[in-house]
């Protein structure tokens, strides 16, 4: 190829030549280089973006610590509730026994005592709540794919 072509292309070669550069970073904040820049573009920037993601973080917090007051007060105050109504039923059903009124109190026994014993039995009937989340695996046995098991793989154990 000629010397005058060669330039010719190489020029061409050099205008249409375009780079491109993407970043991407995971987590609250991007990395100091890139903070660096944001702060050379806007003064300032930076800082305001790692305060931003503190009161982020501290928000998340206070969300999670109600959360987890509310499920705690859920599970215990229903369990507490639920017992105090036990006992208020049997004090009821022993002051009418002491009035003379048996068959009210063996009626309102018979409904303390069944809803314990219902209780009791759902309880142990009823599988566990999945606490973990949706989409998250709790249990032990591995994923299985679609796809068949590899010759010289035994997969299953007995």
């Amino acid at each position: 190829m000629p010397e005058q072509q060669e330039e010719a292309v190489a020029e061409r070669l050099t205008r249409e030549l375009t780079v491109e550069v993407e970043q991407h970073y995971q987590g609250p904040l991007p990395p100091p280089t890139m903070l660096r820049a944001f702060d050379d573009a806007v003064p300032g920037l930076a800082t305001q973006i790692v305060e931003m993601a503190a009161k982020e973080q501290r928000h998340r917090h206070v969300w999670e610590r109600r959360a987890l007051w509310n499920d705690i007060f859920t599970e215990s105050g229903g369990l507490l509730l639920g017992w105090g109504l036990a006992i208020f039923c049997a004090g009821l059903a022993g002051l009418l026994a002491w009035h003379g009124n048996n068959v009210g109190a063996g009626l309102m026994l018979s409904v303390v005592a069944g809803s314990i014993v219902k209780t009791i039995v759902n309880g142990r009937n009823m599988p566990a709540p999945d606490k973990a989340g949706p989409g998250v695996r709790t249990d032990l046995e591995p994923k299985r794919s679609g796809s068949p098991p590899k010759k010289g793989r035994n997969r299953s154990r007995k």
